[in-house]
């Protein structure tokens, strides 16, 4: 366990929760590569643009044997949130409708068959769960089919394999930040319509469904010309899916949005982002300022890697102050040994590596950056049991 007491800075926060069936016999292998275009694509480059208006990521990515219904159950209603944050669902897999279903939206199998009917999850309960937690803006998609059938795409949508860093202008944070942080309220998507199949295919970045393929295609477009917006982007979605499938997959959503004031990143104040190394034990000798211990299970993957990925925003953050960003440093140096490496993996794939750096130099360059780099995402590390001996992480920078 890595004990550390820290200063509370309540600070926004931009929830994902992923849940992607990649061992799935059928569909196994094209949702492996529909989770990392999807967060290569979409949640690495949303949580990017979001870093500086002040929102840190919590991710729940949840793969592989992980993924259950009792998982998704349990991560839906154990999730807590502020008035200002924001809650993203993202569902890659099987999806039924039954015939008596009160609503058009799929229910998810969640890695069960039909066996195990009864443990389906519909998409419109999760939906509504969320919406309960009092976020700013809800966002449920569900990339399932709406029949239990399997199909094939026709043709793929046209785009490349980046091997190199993510990188964003101006005006694509800009219009990410005015798509995400511009609107209230809620909105919910299924990929297909009742009655049709979500399809699957080839594409330049591999096997995936086509959905999330022209989902990160259009988004990208989007933001780089400036005009993202939730409407648009979707319409144009289901106009290409529907065209490529014959007509036979027509994605549906409710738009229950309404443009808001964006809200303002809260300011500092002196002393307050201050951050000490302490035992457990150790008490807050400066009454003025509240502190809480945070423990971090070096065993749990997704805990631990959105505890770097915090720290990392405020190394990289240039309106924090020097010493609190080398405050920092000597905060996450201790969770790693003296001659940990880390590799830094570009936009798409997990090779080729495109540097490593010991974590001193590492920490040392991010920590002292002026603004270049917008966001650091661990993605993965291997550890001794005390300490983490490889990082393997994306960057993202200002282009």
């Amino acid at each position: 366990m890595v004990c550390i007491s820290s200063v509370v800075v309540k600070a926004q926060t931009i929830h994902w929760l992923t849940f992607i069936d990649t061992e799935d016999p059928q569909v196994g292998e094209l949702d492996k590569t529909g989770r990392s275009v999807l967060y290569g694509r979409f949640v690495n480059v949303v949580n990017a643009a979001l870093r500086d208006k002040g929102y840190k990521s919590n991710i729940r990515d949840i793969y592989d044997s992980a993924l259950t219904p009792e998982k998704c159950k349990a991560e839906v209603e154990s999730l807590t949130c502020d008035e200002n944050d924001i809650i993203i669902f993202y569902y890659i897999g099987h999806g039924t409708h039954a015939q008596a279903e009160n609503n058009p939206y799929p229910q998810m199998l969640l890695g069960c068959d039909f066996s195990e009917e009864h443990k389906f999850i519909p998409l419109k309960w999760v939906h509504d769960e969320l919406k309960t937690k009092g976020a700013r803006l809800t966002l449920s998609i569900g990339m399932c089919c709406n029949v239990v059938q399997t199909a094939s795409a026709k043709r793929a949508p046209t785009f490349s394999i980046n091997y190199g860093n993510v990188e964003l202008t101006d005006t694509e944070r800009n219009s990410i930040q005015k798509m995400f942080l511009g609107y209230t309220g809620d909105f919910i998507l299924s990929s297909a319509s009742v009655g049709q199949s979500s399809v699957g295919g080839s594409t330049p970045l591999g096997d995936m469904d086509l959905f999330t393929a022209v989902l990160v295609t259009i988004f990208g477009d989007m933001a780089y010309e400036g005009n993202l917006e939730w409407n648009t982007l979707f319409t144009e979605v289901k106009g290409i899916v529907n065209s490529v499938t014959g007509g036979n997959q027509t994605p549906f959503w409710n738009n229950n949005l309404v443009a808001s004031t964006m809200p303002q990143k809260r300011p500092v104040r002196p002393g307050e982002q201050k951050r000490v190394v302490s035992t457990p034990n150790k008490q807050n000798n400066n009454p003025g300022i509240s502190t809480t211990k945070t423990s971090v299970n070096i065993n749990d993957m997704a805990s631990m890697c959105n505890y770097l990925s915090s720290h990392f925003d405020c190394m990289v953050d240039n309106s924090n102050s020097r010493s609190i960003r080398k405050n920092e440093v000597q905060i996450i140096k201790q969770i790693f040994s003296n001659d940990a490496i880390v590799k830094i993996i570009p936009q798409d794939v997990d090779s080729p590596v495109i540097d490593k750096e010991t974590i001193s130099v590492f920490l040392g360059r991010i920590s002292s950056s002026e603004g270049s780099i917008l966001k650091v995402i661990p993605v993965s590390y291997k550890h001794s049991g005390k300490t983490i001996t490889e990082l393997t992480v994306r960057e993202c920078y200002n282009k």
